[in-house]
């Protein structure tokens, strides 16, 4: 009997920032992040015997790039009962790309639906791979870059996160960060990476955020990825405005590390900043922190799992 139905619970993916940019030699983009439980997309997705409006912008822009791929594809009528929000470095239109194409992959009876696949349906993946594979297999993943003639980049290795290790997603609400044309003419302005600064990016990587992951370490952990943030913030600092794309960012940042909580880096362009806890209390410690500072309260805080697995697919 064909597929009726089919649902699929994202997470999000935060990402850390890039190894490399237009290097004279080796790959090109790479970087490190992770993905987390909540906000998540909870898509319902049925064929249909006419094309719908979605109601989501985003939605529809990715629906009429997968159908334009896949021109012999019914269309679908879909639900979104939960969804990240756009453009606030959650990964948001890459999670709805692939569950879209998945789900309609599936309604049509596609059963080889691989990362690379799903990526090519709705044109997700350019700079970063981190979101796609993410998607298929969570946790905390290093994408190499790509080299010129790679669509997407390839991912160097990936460690399960620490479960017991929470994240609380620190989100402004006044603004949104770069993306779309903005985005795309960034990156083609920016200078090009040093090798000093791709260099000590991977030795970060390599040889301290990777084996405190592994150990549980979580203050080596908190060191290496608020230098990891810091290096990463200063490269795009004349684009965004200064390390942090929000402007009462960094303050706010500063005033959080008098109160010793230092594991601290913002996701993509922003404006959204992870801060780590090694578990459930420290979290809620860090939260009321941050509610009782004279930014914080006025923003979105979320306390969010690490996803150590992939999206989850039921059918009927």
């Amino acid at each position: 009997m064909p597929v009726q139905t089919v649902r699929i619970q994202t997470g999000c993916r935060l990402h850390f920032g890039p190894l490399s940019h237009r290097p004279e030699r080796g790959r090109h983009f790479g970087g490190i992040g992770m993905m987390v439980k909540n906000p998540g997309f909870l898509l319902v997705a049925k064929l249909s015997d006419s094309d719908g409006e979605p109601s989501q912008e985003q939605a529809a822009g990715l629906l009429a790039r997968i159908q334009a791929n896949c021109p012999e594809w019914k269309p679908i009528a879909f639900e979104l009962v939960e969804s990240i929000p756009g453009h606030v470095g959650l990964g948001s239109g890459t999670q709805l790309g692939m569950a879209l194409s998945e789900a309609m992959g599936i309604l049509h009876g596609e059963t080889e639906l691989t990362a690379q696949r799903l990526a090519s349906y709705s044109r997700r993946g350019q700079r970063s791979s981190i979101g796609l594979h993410g998607y298929m297999e969570g946790g905390f993943l290093v994408d190499a870059g790509h080299r010129q003639e790679e669509v997407i980049g390839q991912i160097a290795c990936r460690y399960d996160f620490p479960e017991d290790w929470r994240i609380l997603l620190v989100t402004p609400e006044e603004t949104t960060g770069m993306h779309g044309d903005d985005e795309t003419l960034t990156f083609a302005k920016l200078s090009p990476m040093s090798q000093a600064r791709t260099g000590e990016l991977s030795r970060l990587t390599l040889t301290e955020i990777l084996p405190s992951l592994k150990h549980s370490d979580f203050e080596s952990f908190s060191k290496a990825i608020r230098a990891y943030g810091e290096l990463v913030g200063e490269f795009f600092s004349s684009t965004q405005g200064g390390d942090y794309s929000h402007p009462e960012m960094e303050p706010f940042v500063n005033r959080l590390s008098e109160q010793g909580v230092r594991a601290i880096a913002q996701s993509s362009w922003g404006p959204t900043v992870s801060i780590f806890a090694k578990d459930e209390s420290e979290a809620e410690r860090i939260f009321s922190l941050i509610k009782s500072d004279e930014s914080g309260q006025r923003w979105t805080v979320r306390i969010t799992s690490p996803m150590n697995h992939g999206r989850v697919v039921s059918v009927d």
